[in-house]
């Protein structure tokens, strides 16, 4: 696994680039809504965006063609352990720390990307990615991971 971090861009405030795997923006800062593309300029772009009342569940649609092509299903009650699909397959998102915001993304019980969030600033993203895991994948888990350190921080 190879350690990358989630970095401010220079030009926008509310961009941040993932350096080989892509980018995320920040739709606007109360929405929660999120808008990403591949490192390549040519590949991909997705919009995120939480679904429902609880923020138990989120959706990420490709821009292009408009279909979903993950997404995420909470599936414990006081925690933010679910289901993430992408492109068909499953992964299980689980926390790793009771003192830290850490996170790790599963595919048939082998950790695929291990982040640790530290909210807001210049680097609010430390991320460790497997070689095969796809780029809106990544940037799906980072997005987020971020939304469920804003929540919990709007929460206490």
């Amino acid at each position: 696994m190879r350690e990358v971090q989630l970095l401010r861009s220079a030009e926008d405030r509310r961009r941040y680039e993932i350096d080989g795997v892509g980018w995320l923006r920040s739709a606007s800062w109360l929405s929660g809504r999120g808008e990403s593309g591949a490192a390549d300029a040519a590949s991909a772009e997705w919009a995120f965006e939480p679904r429902g009342w609880a923020g138990g569940r989120a959706e990420a649609l490709d821009l292009r063609s408009g279909m979903p092509i993950g997404g995420y299903r909470r599936t414990a009650t006081f925690s933010h352990r679910g289901e993430v699909t992408w492109a068909g397959r499953l992964h299980t998102l689980r926390t790793t720390s009771s003192w830290r915001q850490r996170f790790e993304l599963d595919r048939d019980g082998v950790a695929v990307v291990a982040l640790q969030v530290r909210g807001y600033g210049r680097a609010p993203v430390t991320l460790s990615v497997a070689p095969d895991v796809e780029p809106g994948l990544v940037l799906f888990t980072c997005w987020l991971c971020r939304l469920f350190v804003t929540q919990d921080s709007a929460a206490t």
